[in-house]
């Protein structure tokens, strides 16, 4: 099996990829693989520090901070 990654942005998105690989240090630490044609990077990004607000339960965007277009939870 070939290990492959999907970008977790929207569709059409300005700039690099990414996905999310694993959050270490009981979660304060989330690593992404970003990418765009010619590079690869292993990095450690902020989540998203937004929340769903119109929900009965909130909901956490689970996308890295500063993320291109609509945050995790409007996708």
């Amino acid at each position: 099996m070939v290990p492959v990654a999907a970008c977790e942005l929207a569709a059409g998105h300005p700039g690099s990829h990414v996905a999310f690989v694993v959050a270490a240090e009981d979660g304060d630490h989330w690593w992404w693989l970003r990418w765009d044609a010619r590079h690869r990077h292993l990095i450690r990004l902020d989540p998203c520090e937004r929340t769903a607000t119109d929900e009965d339960v909130p909901d956490d965007c689970l996308l890295p901070s500063g993320h291109h277009g609509p945050h995790s939870f409007e996708l």
